[in-house]
């Protein structure tokens, strides 16, 4: 890309954006993009972030460059049948417990579940007691992309809500209120637009495990239905969606020794919503940088082919 900028006597970058996807367009499946592709932002910011290039010393040449915008598939292959189960329960001193088989691979998963059912029932963010083991566990499926997030955090979600519905409803029984006027804050249930003292976690939780009212919820989520492939053309919806992101890198070569050095890195990502903003910067974003660095300089296999 840069060759044929150079050829035609233009910006790399706008040579690029001129031939990014856009929303309306259609892929090599005939899937027709849905959501706005955000590569022409993730590109700017990236190369914006990196900074201007700084001068070389003979016999090295240090100069800028952009890894090209690239766009990833999201969740799961949607012409699958899918689903994931999750377990979310309240212990007698108000402490939440997610029981969910979805492996953790150093992407946050954990963190990202116990962070929707921290929201989702009020509490401070939770490190509840939580076993991938299959064995005290319920189903949930491979940790593929971002399968667990879609599939998994659904599952805790609805399983949440519906612990969060029973206590609710303990809650206004005890403190004489209709459910539509109570909030979970702060580990507390507490009726809202009055300055009246709220009631703790362990209070009612241990009220509603006494009266014989659910204070755990198992359940399930299915993904929606499946889209198909044509399995003669290969043409159909094979994602739900994609995310989209951008990575610009400063090196440093030696023209004598042919040694490159990666001086500087920058990378930008369309990433939606985030549950877990910790993970999404360091285990998602900085990993995938350090990989794309470690296969391009690194790694004998792609070293190879320069």
């Amino acid at each position: 890309m840069d060759a044929l900028a150079a050829a035609l006597g233009m910006d790399p970058l706008e040579l690029r954006e001129r031939n990014f996807l856009r929303k309306g367009d259609s892929i090599g499946t005939g899937q027709v993009l849905e959501s706005e592709p955000m590569l022409a932002e993730t590109m700017r910011r990236a190369w914006a972030a990196l900074g201007p290039p700084r001068p070389g010393s003979s016999p090295r040449r240090v100069g800028p460059g952009a890894w090209p915008p690239r766009s990833t598939p999201y969740g799961r292959m949607c012409w699958t049948r899918d689903s994931a189960s999750a377990w979310v329960g309240m212990e007698l001193d108000g402490t939440a417990v997610v029981r969910c088989a979805a492996p953790d691979v150093g992407g946050g998963q954990t963190a990202s579940l116990c962070s929707i059912v921290a929201e989702v029932l009020g509490l401070a963010p939770i490190r509840s007691p939580r076993s991938a083991g299959s064995h005290f566990t319920p189903r949930a499926g491979t940790t593929t992309a971002t399968r667990q997030l879609y599939m998994s955090g659904n599952a805790v979600l609805k399983a949440a809500r519906a612990v969060r519905e029973h206590l609710v409803a303990q809650a206004a029984e005890m403190l004489e209120a209709a459910a539509t006027d109570i909030d979970l804050v702060g580990g507390q249930a507490v009726v809202r637009g009055t300055t009246r003292e709220g009631a703790a976690w362990p209070t009612w939780s241990r009220r509603a495990s006494a009266i014989g009212r659910p204070v755990q919820v198992l359940e399930k989520f299915d993904a929606p239905a499946a889209a198909t492939i044509d399995a003669e053309t290969g043409q159909g919806k094979a994602f739900n969606d994609f995310t989209f992101g951008t990575q610009a890198v400063e090196v440093e070569v030696d023209e004598e020794t042919g040694r490159v050095h990666a001086t500087r890195i920058a990378a930008c990502y369309d990433v939606g919503r985030m549950i877990n903003r910790l993970a999404a910067r360091r285990a998602r974003s900085r990993a995938a940088s350090s990989r794309g660095l470690g296969r391009a300089l690194m790694e004998g296999s792609c070293s190879s082919r320069g």
